[in-house]
């Protein structure tokens, strides 16, 4: 009645169907028919796809085409994480495969007239390229970063008089370069002082790869002590 799209739809209702005291027996009952349709929904779209299309010279130069502006634009889209800790670079090269919602749009477009079979072909290589090259390009940047963050290890200060961390302004604030083996002691400390521990903590933390990190008991923080009697009560 709306006229959604059926994808688009379907989410609508299932948000519905949500807030109804039914909802688990109706996601009960709808996993078999899932497991059973959404196979053949694919199966179609694939059978759908002309494979002999996808081999032409304007196919594969309209894949080219979307191909790169399907690239440029989650790596610019990872722009978004300037001052956050992470690797852009690695952000933007996890978002770059165009799987089933994809594929989902482009068959309703082929059913409804919107895509010519040349632009679907098109779509179709673009789904499966981002999808494929993922991984080993997810990889290649994984490797490169702990090499490269092997190659040039932080040189570890003293202990600061009064520990690594200090609470300023409601921040927890490190001081200096721990050595790499007590990041998780330090990280743990950070979460105690505060719920959330600054930024510069949690980079630091994920960039200290080198050498076994270790959490003993004797590092927790102490217990407050209660009286039987106080226990009761609570």
């Amino acid at each position: 009645m709306a006229k959604l799209a059926p994808i688009i739809g379907a989410f609508v209702a299932g948000l519905a169907l949500a807030r109804t005291r039914e909802s688990e027996r109706i996601a009960r009952e709808l996993k078999p028919v899932g497991h059973l349709f959404i196979p053949v929904f694919f199966l179609q779209t694939g059978i759908a796809a002309d494979v002999s299309s996808m081999v032409r010279p304007s196919v594969l130069g309209l894949a080219a085409i979307l191909l790169v502006v399907a690239v440029v634009s989650k790596m610019v889209a990872s722009v978004g994480l300037i001052g956050s800790p992470g690797d852009r670079i690695l952000v933007g090269l996890g978002m770059l495969p165009r799987g089933e919602v994809g594929l989902i749009f482009a068959s309703i477009g082929l059913k409804e007239g919107v895509l010519g079979g040349d632009l679907y072909a098109a779509l179709i290589l673009v789904v499966l390229l981002t999808t494929l090259v993922t991984p080993p390009l997810l990889r290649a940047r994984l490797v490169q970063m702990r090499t490269r963050t092997a190659a040039v290890p932080s040189t570890p200060t003293p202990v600061p008089s009064g520990g690594w961390l200090v609470v300023e302004s409601g921040h927890v604030v490190l001081r200096g370069t721990p050595p790499a083996h007590q990041a998780l002691h330090v990280a743990m400390q950070a979460a105690v002082l505060a719920a959330g521990a600054r930024r510069v903590v949690a980079s630091w933390t994920g960039s200290a790869r080198s050498g076994p990190t270790t959490f003993s008991a004797g590092m927790q923080p102490p217990r407050r002590s209660c009286s039987r009697s106080s226990d009761q009560g609570r």
